[in-house]
């Protein structure tokens, strides 16, 4: 497997973000549909995701297996979103989430990238724990956190995003949870390193 490339599940793959992903990147981080549980009413400019992009690039660099990646289908190359697994703002837990192009929604790709990257953080990383939050109400969110291992865990405030919404749904895995779960769904691995 490339050094591009994180890791790659039955129809997904997710590699480093690049240049080439500029155009693609303003589209999703535009769209209003994808947007409205993000930061609702927000707009992207080329000049904002080329520095994202170098950003994005510096984390991976300094914290190999974190960051922030571009999902491809595996079919055909087509970008459809982003996932990431990296630390949440500054509270030292680790986030898994997500962000697809509306034409991608319904197809249980979040589900299967989010399972993966869940996977990847407690296996390959060694990780304790991974959390994921989401807006109250976005129950489509919910299910794909629910439905990679994940339990509701309250509601919680980050300063980084009072401003956008009040509270969060906090959602967190830890790893007897992790084993107990990802041994019940199956005995395989969910993706292929």
């Amino acid at each position: 497997m490339s050094s591009e490339i994180l890791l790659e599940t039955e129809r997904l793959r997710l590699r480093q973000l690049n240049t080439h992903d500029i155009e693609d990147l303003v589209t999703l981080n535009s769209d209003p549909q994808v947007m409205e549980y993000i930061h609702p009413g927000s707009t992207s400019s080329v000049e904002q995701e080329s520095k994202a992009v170098d950003r994005i690039r510096e984390l991976c660099r300094d914290k190999p297996g974190f960051g922030v990646w571009a999902i491809e289908t595996r079919a055909d190359n087509e970008f459809i979103g982003l996932a990431l697994l990296k630390e949440l703002y500054d509270t030292g837990e680790n986030e898994v989430g997500y962000r697809l192009i509306p034409s991608a929604w319904g197809r249980g790709y979040a589900t299967e990238i989010s399972r993966a990257l869940v996977q990847h953080g407690f296996d390959t990383l060694g990780l304790d724990l991974i959390v994921g939050i989401t807006f109250p109400g976005n129950e489509a969110s919910r299910r794909v956190l629910e439905k990679s291992g994940l339990k509701y865990a309250g509601e919680r405030t980050y300063e980084q995003c009072k401003s956008i919404v009040p509270e969060l749904s906090y959602f967190r895995i830890e790893r007897p949870q992790f084993d107990l779960f990802y041994g019940r769904i199956a005995n395989r691995k969910v993706f292929a390193p």
